[in-house]
This record gives structure tokens, sequence and C-alpha cells, in this order.
């Protein structure tokens, strides 16, 4: 398969092809407006007259290739369709390619989205430390394989189609997201009888509700602050350097990036180990045992948590560890930390310097934490549970879909696996 520079199958940058009269509406589209993932999400409607000069100007079935830092690195840019009148015009820091005749825009712009691409274009940045950008030279210089039209149309059917099913996956997880959060809401306001139903609101039963510092609550509730509820709220230390290290022997030793917002562990980002000795001796303090609820008390951003389930592990000075009493469910304490409830108290009451947000130990022990029963926790807990399996089985399915995209892109736009193009049905 031949190659040939980006530039050979498309315009770069070129004029349209019919200008509107200066009243024609037409799109007006930012950087906000387009997706890492290339697409086109939102745009604005203005007349022609406000927005021809000073902007750039590109036409239904153009590609948009964000040439500044960091957009460009984070794969902003779209294939555009829809725009009012057919015409858009927008930020100055997109490049604009129209395919040429003979040429597939989508193949184009799978290949402009490609990672790998992106990481060739950033070879070619000029210009002040975060004001990089790429030239149009890039698009003259960098090679692709060029396969004939129907092959492009081929390969860029297969990668849309896995595009489409991205984007159908992540509309699904949004939604179920905006369904969790206002069920998170209703279960630590209403919480759940016996029967499994839902508590009547306040409004439809005010006598089953009292008011108190969070708002109506259920009047068989009580309203405790953590330190209460804890037999012991601290934070953790780090140790020197020489006593640390990445690697599969050792007790686990958390940062801030091991957290996340649904609780669950996470270590793609570091997996830092202390020996059992310094665990147990210069760490002591900072030790966690299964069943402590972890928290980070250092931001932005706030309202990252953990659970520590199956092992001993440690903690930095970043991270506050709470541990339960017999009167709170370790997994109750860990939700209620995840609701807007609880992290909109934190935030109001946090200390903000110089770009930074910090949670003493002190409001650590102030938290509020409406409590129900352990019988009504559990029922809480397990309502919770079904809605947040469903996400994480959607996030799984993304994860697939996602790595299952890269590795087509890998096959088919460096032709290492050749599309099967159908013969002519009259072909002998």
């Amino acid at each position: 398969m031949t190659e040939q520079p980006i530039s050979e199958l498309a315009d770069i940058n070129p004029p349209l092809t019919k200008l509107p009269s200066d009243a024609t509406m037409v799109s007006f589209v930012a950087m906000a407006d387009v997706s890492e993932s290339g697409r086109l999400i939102s745009h604005q409607t203005r007349p022609f007259e406000r927005v021809k000069t000073g902007f750039t100007r590109f036409q239904d079935g153009d590609i948009l290739f964000a040439k500044i830092t960091p957009c460009m690195e984070n794969g902003k840019g779209a294939l555009v369709h829809g725009l009012e009148g057919g015409v858009g015009c927008g930020s100055t820091e997109f490049h604009v390619l129209r395919a040429k005749n003979g040429h597939d825009a989508r193949y184009l712009h799978q290949w402009l989205q490609w990672g790998a691409t992106r990481d060739k274009a950033k070879l070619f940045m000029s210009g002040s430390a975060g004001q990089q950008r790429v030239p149009s030279d890039f698009f003259r210089r960098f090679r692709i394989p060029a396969p004939d039209g129907t092959a492009q149309r081929r390969i860029a059917a297969i990668l849309t189609s896995l595009d489409n099913a991205i984007e159908a996956t992540e509309a699904l997880i949004e939604k179920n997201r905006q369904i969790k959060a206002g069920l998170m809401q209703d279960l630590f306001t209403r919480g759940v009888l016996s029967n499994g139903q839902l508590r009547p609101p306040p409004a439809a039963a005010a006598v089953l509700y009292r008011d108190w510092e969070l708002g109506f609550l259920p009047k068989s509730w009580n309203l405790v602050k953590a330190g209460a509820l804890c037999s012991l709220i601290t934070k953790g230390t780090t140790p020197l350097a020489s006593e640390m290290w990445q690697g599969a022997d050792g007790v686990r030793f958390l940062r801030v990036d091991n957290l996340t917002f649904d609780g669950r562990l996470s270590f793609a980002a570091s997996d830092f180990r202390i020996s059992g000795k310094t665990h147990t001796t210069t760490l002591s303090r900072s030790r966690c045992f299964v069943g402590d609820v972890l928290m980070n008390i250092v931001g932005p951003p706030l309202g990252k948590v953990g659970l520590v389930e199956d092992q001993s592990l440690n903690i930095n000075q970043a991270i506050a560890v709470f541990r339960p009493s017999s009167q709170v469910l370790s997994r109750f304490l860990l939700i209620w930390l995840t609701t807007d409830l609880a992290k909109q108290w934190i935030l109001q009451r946090a200390k903000q310097t110089s770009g930074q947000v910090n949670v003493t130990l002190a409001m650590c022990q102030a938290i509020p934490v409406p409590l129900p029963d352990l019988a009504e926790q559990e029922r809480i807990i397990e309502r919770f549970a079904s809605v947040e399996l469903r996400l994480r089985a959607e996030a799984d399915q993304l994860d697939k879909l996602r790595f299952k995209k890269l590795g087509l892109m890998q096959d088919l736009l460096t032709g290492e696996v050749l599309v099967t193009v159908p013969a002519p049905a009259n072909a002998a």
C-alpha cells in the first residue's frame, strides 16, 4: 500500500466553497464544543456577518483538528456535520482539512484522531511554552497509507461503527450516573423501609421527618458527627524516599492517586510499598486495616475515597482514615462520604490556599453522618449496590470497546490487516 502526505488526500485550511450572505445564520464552534474523542458536541448559532472575520471557516464534511497544546495532544477535533446553513466559523486554534475527490473524510478523521498521529504532530509543534502549535506543514510532511476510496470507506465504516457503540455506551453511563446521583440523594434523606421501598418524600409525609442540620431526615434516624461514630480518625505519614519503592513485595502504601470517586482502590497510577518493619514502627500511626474508610484531605479534587477490604496497608499525609465503630457499617460510611450532601458540607469548610484545598482532622471529626439503624443501613447499601454494579458493568464494556478500537486502528489504518472489498455483483 502506497503512502502519501495527508495534504495529497485533503485540502488544508481551504476556503468555503460558497460564501453565505451576511444575514445567514451559521454555526459557531469554540474549542469547548468539540470532544477529545473527535465529536462535535455543541455549537451556537450566529449571523455570518458577526463571525466572518477573525475566525476559522469550515463547512459540512470538513475535519477540525486542534492545533494548540494541550488540546491537540488530548485529541480535540471533529468531523463536522449538521452545521447551521452547512457552514461554521470557530476558534482560530483549529486546522481545517477537507477530503479531496476520491478520498473518504471519515478515513482521514480516524487517522487524525489516532493517538499515534497526535504523537507525531507533537514533534512538529513550535512556539513558546504553553502556546505551542502544530503548523500546517505537518500535513504536508506526515505520510499515511492511501488505499483506494472503496477500501477507505470500508475501514472508516468499521471504525465508525465502534465509535457509535462507544458513544452509545458513554451516553448510557452518563444517564445511569444521573440516576445514581438522584438515588443517593433519596437514600440518604428518605432511607429504605423494611418492605424495600423508599419513605414518601417530606412533602407527602411531613410527619415522618424532622428538620436537621442537613435538611429534612427521617425522625427515626440520628445525625451524628463522624468522630462519635469512629474509634479512630487520623491521617498518614510519608516515609523517607529510601524506605518506599514500587513493586510486588511489601505493604501497600497509598497516595491520593490510589483513591477513586466510587471507593475502589486503583493501582494503575502508582503501586508503592514499604517494609513490614516500617509499617509497624515509623508509620504505625497510619496503619489501615480491613473495614477502614479512606478519604483524601488534600485537593483539588476532594471527594476521593477508598475502602480497605482484604489486607493491611498504609497511607500518606494527604489521606485520612476513618475506623468505624459498631454503630455504623463501613460501606455505609463510605457511600455517605461520596454524596453531594457530604461533599458540599466539606467543601464549604475546607481551607483554600494557593490553589490547594485542605481538610483538617478536626473537620473530619465534625462531618455529620445521617444514621439509621444497622438493618436500614444494610438496605441502603444493597439498593446502592444494584446501581453501582450496573455502572461498573457498563464501564467494563466501555473499556473493552475502546481497547478493541485501538487494536483495529493499529491493524486497519497501518495496513497490517487488509479489509476485504467485495467484488462487483457482475464479476466473473
